[in-house]
C-alpha cells in the first residue's frame, strides 16, 4: 500500500504539469478574449466606414443626375439657338432677293421715266434708259449697330 506521500510524489509531476497546461490555456483565452475585441473595433471601423462610401456614392449619383438633366436643357437651348439662327438665315436670304428685285424694278423704273420727254423743267431726270442692275452679294448683321462680317454673311 501506498502512503500518501508517495501517491503525492508520485502525482506531484503530473499535478504540476497540468497546473502549467491550464496556465497555458488561461493565456491562449485571454488573447483570444482580447483579439474578439480587436476583431469587434476593426468590424465596427469598416461599417462606418462602409457606410460613408454609400453615403458618398448615393451624392454622386445625385450629382450625376442633375448634371445629365442639366446637359439636356443646355441641348434643347442650343437646338432652339439653331433652329431660330436657320429662320433667321432664311428671312435674310429672302430679304436679299426682295433686295435684288428692288434694286431691279428702280434700275427699270428709271429707265422708263427717262424716255418721256419732259423738257427743260426737270433736268435731273435722265434721259436715256439705265442698265440693268447687277445684283450685288449683300451682308446683314444679326446684332443691331453691329457691321456684317464674313462670318455672319454665310
Amino acid at each position: 500500500v501506498q502512503t500518501i506521500g508517495e501517491a503525492v510524489g508520485r502525482h506531484g509531476a503530473a499535478v504540476s504539469r497540468a497546473a502549467g497546461a491550464a496556465s497555458a490555456l488561461d493565456d491562449i483565452a485571454r488573447r483570444v478574449r482580447t483579439g474578439a475585441a480587436e476583431q469587434a473595433k476593426a468590424a465596427a471601423a469598416v461599417s462606418r466606414r462602409m457606410e460613408n462610401v454609400r453615403i458618398l456614392a448615393g451624392g454622386i449619383d445625385a450629382a450625376t443626375h442633375d448634371q445629365s438633366r442639366g446637359l439636356e436643357e443646355v441641348l434643347s437651348a442650343v437646338g432652339e439657338v439653331n433652329g431660330i439662327a436657320g429662320e433667321n438665315a432664311a428671312r435674310v436670304a429672302e430679304l436679299n432677293h426682295a433686295v435684288e428685285a428692288l434694286t431691279r424694278q428702280t434700275g427699270s423704273l428709271v429707265g422708263e421715266v427717262g424716255r418721256f420727254n419732259v423738257g427743260d423743267e426737270c433736268p435731273s431726270v435722265e434721259t436715256h434708259p439705265q442698265p440693268e442692275a447687277e445684283p450685288q452679294e449683300r451682308t446683314w448683321s444679326l446684332v443691331p449697330g453691329q457691321p456684317a462680317s464674313a462670318e455672319s454673311a454665310g
